[in-house]
């Protein structure tokens, strides 16, 4: 793999190393390279590493984890250096002469430019102190460049008075849309094909557009397994299980101090482990307590929502109980929540009590348009307007517009191959949106009332008032009706204008104004100053009926399961497998677990699963072959079944997991 390769997305940080290798003179300078776990700061350092042996700059690299102690640091680095600058030796091996080989480390350092890195800084421990306070010191005035990988600011050198003026930081971001085309494109894989699929599964996180890239090339029927490979590389920061409960907890609420978290496993946390969570890389400290990286957050919750359904939904009834109780005179807070809670809800949603469409089954997750699904939207925009407030000659022009200034108003509703098939947009109104309203919606914009007028010269943040504008579906889509495309695109309206916002529908679109006005939304007749009337549908929600409405969802039992019906968990259904051949012991595990079922339906359905042909999807044969040498054969150790299926025993307890999995999903349907 090439170095361009290797430092996708990370042109600006590497000009700023080739622009310090070219100047004339240099002072001892940090660099700080933060971010979470899989974010790229080792490969930014390899890459660093790589531009200054191309440039002629020694570079040394080391690892923080192995010299928590000075005399550990000074044997380590004199390791490296023992060849020094040239090929000539210049620090003894000797370990006995410390000393001397420490002044032969401060005269090098001296009188050469170069580059020393150091990945996990972190870990330094008291090494970190005496570098700070006194090694360093002594070489202020060298041509050092000092670059530090670190998952979060190290305090005590950003607050240092003499290096806070001499220290950059860089929080490496996700990789942009762009960017992961270019990371593909570079491994040789089909952008169109699997650029938007990869670039929405992953995020942009460079850990997991690796994982999926390494996935695709394999086996492209594998591309799922990304987020749960990714959380196996978080997890392997967290130092106990006990910490899980509490790190999905604080996926569920975003942010959460330690009442909340308690709150929300109903365990008690003490004071000295909820700091501890600050030990972890996507772990940061808030106003409101402890935040999650979100990206780190989305494939948690990705990885619970696809594996532990039931676990994810009674969590998320916890949020929805323990959110619900927040302060409901703080304004602001209260729309922090329902912002919260709409994105853990909004993908179970049921449009149906509100529409006549046919129903849809299928959803696949909406998100803001992707630079390249531009002409799509273009193309599904009607020949003549919907809206008697636009003229024909502005709606492209206006929707272009809307992209550049507030992408965030456009919805995008895309099929299971990820391929734009509607969309909506509305314009949340603020200072940012308002001169596109005055722009491409004059009339409108001249009839508000004083009210409307002063909501819109707010800042973006605190917007509550959506104009809609535009509601698009395309007619030709394979599988579904243009009902069911419609439907698609409504559910995901209601989805953000079903809480607590105001809403003005300019939209004639039947089927919109028809859902719309089954919400509660009414005609409202504006006049301008000269007289102009302008009807609009609204209706306002701000601040009311929100949590009821979330409520309501529950009691249709679309969220949560029937609690008449007995959901086994995927331990439960192990221990039935286990018991799967040994008539009393099923016996006396299907008494003590509960189940309505006699213990020969539950054989059967055990043996239904174990032996369809083929095997009933998404279960693979390799896994069905799996789960049937270890619960029905049972006269097999995991090793002897690992070998018969070619399969390391890592690899073996990996597939086991997902076909229990796979498996716990099927009978609880």
């Amino acid at each position: 793999m090439n170095a361009e390769l290797l430092v996708t997305g990370r042109s600006r940080e590497l000009q700023w190393i080739d622009e310090w290798m070219r100047a004339d003179t240099h002072a001892m300078q940090l660099l700080m390279v933060c971010g979470p776990a899989g974010i790229g700061k080792s490969t930014v350092l390899d890459a660093i590493a790589q531009r200054a042996q191309t440039a002629g700059v020694p570079a040394w690299r080391t690892d923080g984890r192995y010299m928590n102690t000075p005399t550990a640091w000074i044997d380590y680095l004199g390791l490296l250096l023992l060849q020094g600058v040239g090929g000539t030796a210049s620090v003894r091996p000797d370990p006995s002469d410390r000393l001397a080989n420490l002044r032969q480390l401060v005269s090098l350092f001296s009188t050469h430019q170069g580059i020393l890195l150091i990945d996990n800084a972190e870990f330094l421990g008291m090494t970190g102190e005496w570098l700070r306070t006194q090694w360093f010191p002594t070489l202020r005035d060298a041509g050092l460049l000092v670059v530090m990988a670190t998952r979060t600011p190290l305090m005590e050198w950003v607050t240092d008075t003499l290096w806070r003026n001499r220290l950059i930081q860089w929080q490496l971001p996700p990789l942009t849309y762009p960017e992961t085309l270019a990371y593909l494109a570079a491994r040789d894989i089909d952008v169109q094909r699997w650029g938007a699929i990869v670039f929405q599964s992953t995020h942009g996180h460079p850990l997991s557009v690796a994982l999926a890239a390494d996935s695709v090339s394999r086996d492209p029927g594998t591309l799922v397994e990304v987020s749960q490979m990714v959380t196996l590389q978080v997890l392997r920061e967290v130092v106990s299980e006990d910490w899980m409960p509490h790190l999905e907890a604080l996926a569920m609420v975003q942010e959460a101090n330690q009442a909340t978290l308690a709150a929300m496993t109903g365990r008690d946390l003490g004071s000295l482990d909820y700091h501890r969570f600050l030990s972890l890389s996507f772990v940061s400290p808030d106003a409101r307590g402890l935040k999650m990286h979100d990206t780190i957050r989305q494939i948690l919750l990705q990885d619970l929502r696809q594996r532990f359904p039931q676990r994810y939904q009674a969590l998320r009834h916890r949020a929805l109980t323990v959110l619900g109780e927040r302060n409901g005179d703080d304004t602001a807070l209260r729309l922090r929540t329902a912002a919260i809670l709409l994105e853990l809800y909004r993908d179970d949603l049921p449009v149906e009590p509100w529409m006549t469409f046919s129903a849809v089954t299928a959803w696949e997750d909406n998100s803001q348009p992707l630079p390249h699904e531009r002409p799509y939207l273009h193309q599904m925009l009607p020949k003549m307007p919907r809206s008697r407030l636009i003229s024909v000659a502005q709606q492209h022009a206006f929707l272009d517009a809307l992209m550049e200034v507030h992408p965030e108003g456009i919805r995008v509703v895309r099929h299971a191959h990820h391929e734009p098939i509607g969309f909506w947009a509305g314009l949340w109104l603020s200072e940012k949106t308002l001169p596109l309203l005055q722009t491409y919606l004059p009339r409108l914009a001249a009839a508000l009332p004083p009210a409307l007028q002063r909501a819109a010269q707010g800042p973006q943040e605190l917007a509550d008032t959506c104009v809609t504008v535009f509601f698009c579906c395309r007619g030709n889509v394979p599988a579904l009706t243009i009902e069911q495309v419609r439907g698609l695109v409504l559910w995901d309206a209601l989805v953000i204008l079903g809480g607590s916002v105001r809403v003005m529908v300019t939209s004639e679109d039947p089927a919109f104004r028809q859902v719309m006005s089954s919400m509660g939304l009414r005609p409202q007749t504006f006049v301008a100053r000269h007289g102009d009337r302008v009807e609009v549908l609204v209706a306002d929600k701000r601040g009311k009926g929100f949590l009821a409405f979330l409520w309501f969802l529950d009691r249709l039992g679309r969220t949560l399961p029937n609690p008449e019906h007995r959901v086994l968990h995927g331990d439960e259904l192990q221990r039935l497998l286990r018991a799967f051949g040994h008539a009393e012991m099923l016996e006396q595990e299907v008494r003590a677990l509960g189940l309505d079922e006699t213990p020969h339906a539950v054989a059967e359905r055990i043996r239904t699963y174990l032996s369809a042909v083929p095997p009933i999807a998404p279960l693979t044969p390799m896994e069905q072959r799996l789960l049937r040498y270890t619960y029905w054969e049972q006269n097999s150790t995991s090793a002897a079944i690992a070998a018969k299926l070619h399969l390391s025993r890592s690899s073996y307890y990996r597939y086991r997991e997902r076909a229990l999995a796979r498996m716990t999903a099927w009978w609880n349907r």
